[in-house]
């Protein structure tokens, strides 16, 4: 008797269990780009080393939001690694009103894009020697106002003082290596302004910029008068060492 009515329990367990599961799991829906639909959509911070490499574009956040219309999770799918964890921190703190599907809130998941437009504002001075806001050099040669700047190419060896970049234990345990170049521009005491990585294993770009942001130029002297430099510098990392 007693072996009957447990197996008369378990075959009620099997038949009941799936329409419990189904009451107790909440579906998620697709919200596709999400940024319209926020109640409140914080901007990300601009981390220094990013705006000083001149890393622009746009970030593409992954999101999960709860019933209540909160953020339950947040992962970086695209856009500049220096990037990617200020855009995360953004889209932890947004906030949505509540989607309902049939009357019952529902998770959603979706995309939060940001666009990050990078400026200088050490590169541009005005009339009056105050600086202005510009969009961060990216040609090899140009003109700032009255003042020329002029192609150094290959800079590694004009360097007075030239740090190495740490290598992030990340890339050397993933034996990342390779030749990074970093474009620089240099003021007219020697001093590099901008750094932006422009080829190389990305791991490696944050660790290269900040090593050249580092680095210190002898002045360079145009008809007698200092300028400023453009070029290059060359970081190699050996993955094997």
């Amino acid at each position: 008797m007693r072996k009957a009515i447990w197996q008369l329990n378990l075959l009620a367990w099997f038949v009941l269990c799936p329409f419990l599961l189904a009451a107790q799991t909440q579906p998620m829906i697709s919200g596709g780009v999400l940024n319209g639909k926020a109640v409140s959509l914080p901007k990300p911070a601009y981390p220094a080393i990013a705006r000083a490499a001149c890393a622009s574009g746009v970030v593409s956040v992954q999101v999960s939001i709860d019933e209540a219309g909160d953020i339950i999770s947040a992962r970086a799918i695209s856009g500049h690694p220096l990037l990617q964890a200020a855009a995360v921190a953004a889209a932890q703190q947004a906030k949505f009103s509540p989607t309902l599907l049939n009357g019952e809130p529902v998770k959603v998941a979706g995309v939060i894009n940001y666009n990050f437009v990078t400026y200088n504002e050490t590169t541009v001075t005005d009339a009056e020697g105050k600086p202005k806001v510009t969009p961060c050099l990216n040609k090899e040669t140009q003109n700032v106002g009255e003042k020329s700047i002029i192609n150094g190419g290959v800079l590694n060896g004009k360097a007075t003082e030239l740090a190495k970049p740490a290598y992030p234990d990340e890339a050397r345990a993933a034996g990342i290596g390779g030749a990074v170049k970093v474009r620089i521009v240099i003021d007219e005491e020697g001093k590099v302004i901008s750094a932006n990585a422009i080829s190389g294993p990305e791991q490696l770009y944050a660790a290269c910029v900040e090593a050249a942001l580092a680095a210190k130029f002898s002045p360079t002297k145009l008809s007698g008068q200092p300028v400023k430099v453009s070029g290059y510098i060359i970081y190699i990392f050996n993955a094997g060492n």
